[in-house]
């Protein structure tokens, strides 16, 4: 019987060292090496050794009842949702109903994808097919409606005194005080991406194409092929991200006075989302990874591995010198320089969105919003 406990014991050892080995080499893959040429990542999301990651601190947490999909907006004193079920909610800043609007006509659901935006003490919110709403952010009360949009809205841009949405029926330029419409510009197939804004230029996308257009006239100045990707302006530089099924997966570099392509650095890896230019830098992720490029050369820096499972969007935020990045478990901070890991939040589950404002975190888990503390400067 000695005998064969002992053998017992030494299979199981056996078996031991076997799993122990596999989860070695499974680690060591995590994060795969960068391109030639480009320094090697890391471990991530692994705090460096030596350092320790900050207490969090929860200021509240408030229940919608209600999935919230897009960012959170601070305006004045208010806290601006908008619900999956088209309800409008402002919170003050310790966390308390103030009033509830709604962007539906009856019972429904579909609402609450599209960033909100706010001027001048109105904060603007659409809706699918009931169009564009403008709530007073102190009272709630609804100073106008602007029903032209068509369908497959999308949340709205300010810039140049005007306030530019779009719709299924083409961009649209409106008075942001009295939703009087100034022009709109018919686009067909239009992409429901929110307008992104260069200087006096409105960027849409339609049939897979970018499009420039006056932010006062509506005249079409420019256009660029193999769009249906995400869009940012710095300065005179367009950055963009595609899944072109004409191209590879790539980040892309567009100079607005030349109308050149300047650099294109293609990725083998998921889509990448939404990039986020700062200084020399340019950021985006792919729903595992941040990505760190030479924003005048496209060259790679670093990576990081930022989440355990891939999602479609992350979101991505700079603030004070570090990177907000959501994850599968809730929130990771990162130098802006070199991709070190100096904050988490574990919110337990995958957050939906996040918005950042006078060092407080806001984070949409669920039905819930929670504010948090960021880490001291």
């Amino acid at each position: 019987m000695r005998a064969n406990r002992r053998a017992t014991m030494i299979s199981a050892l056996i078996l031991l060292c076997v799993v122990l080995a596999g989860w070695l080499i499974i680690a060591s893959r995590d994060d795969t090496p960068t391109d030639r040429g480009s320094p090697q990542p890391p471990s991530i999301p692994s705090v460096p050794s030596g350092e320790t990651t900050p207490q969090q601190t929860l200021r509240w947490s408030y229940d919608m009842r209600d999935e919230v999909l897009a960012p959170a907006l601070v305006v004045d004193d208010a806290v601006v949702l908008a619900t999956h079920h088209g309800e409008v909610i402002a919170l003050s800043l310790d966390g308390h109903r103030r009033w509830e609007g709604t962007l539906s006509n009856g019972p429904g659901y579909g609402f609450g994808f599209d960033p909100l935006a706010a001027s001048d003490g109105l904060v603007f919110a659409t809706g699918q097919d009931t169009g564009l709403h403008a709530f007073d952010v102190a009272s709630g009360r609804l100073a106008w409606r602007y029903k032209g949009l068509g369908e497959n809205t999308t949340g709205a841009q300010i810039a140049q005194g005007r306030l530019f949405v779009a719709g299924s029926r083409g961009v649209t330029a409106l008075d942001p005080r009295t939703g009087r419409q100034q022009w709109i510009i018919r686009l067909a197939n239009l992409t429901p991406t929110v307008p992104a804004l260069a200087g006096n230029t409105v960027i849409a996308q339609a049939q897979g194409v970018l499009i420039g257009l006056d932010a006062r006239t509506g005249r079409q100045r420019w256009s660029l092929p193999d769009g249906g990707s995400s869009v940012v302006v710095k300065g005179n530089v367009l950055y963009r991200t595609t899944t072109s099924h004409r191209r590879d997966r790539e980040v892309f570099a567009f100079s607005l006075s030349s109308g050149q392509e300047l650099w294109t650095t293609p990725s083998k890896g998921l889509a990448f989302g939404t990039p986020l230019p700062d200084g020399d830098h340019l950021y985006t992720n792919d729903g595992l990874r941040l990505y760190c490029f030479e924003a005048d050369t496209g060259r790679m820096l670093w990576r990081r591995r930022v989440s355990a499972t891939p999602a479609v969007t992350r979101s991505l935020i700079l603030h004070a010198g570090l990177i907000y990045v959501t994850n599968d478990r809730g929130v990771l901070a990162l130098t802006a320089g070199d991709g070190v890991t100096k904050w988490r939040y574990e919110a337990g589950v995958e957050p939906y969105s996040l918005a950042i404002n006078d060092d407080i975190a806001y984070l949409d888990v669920g039905s819930h919003l929670r504010a948090i503390d960021l880490p001291a400067k």
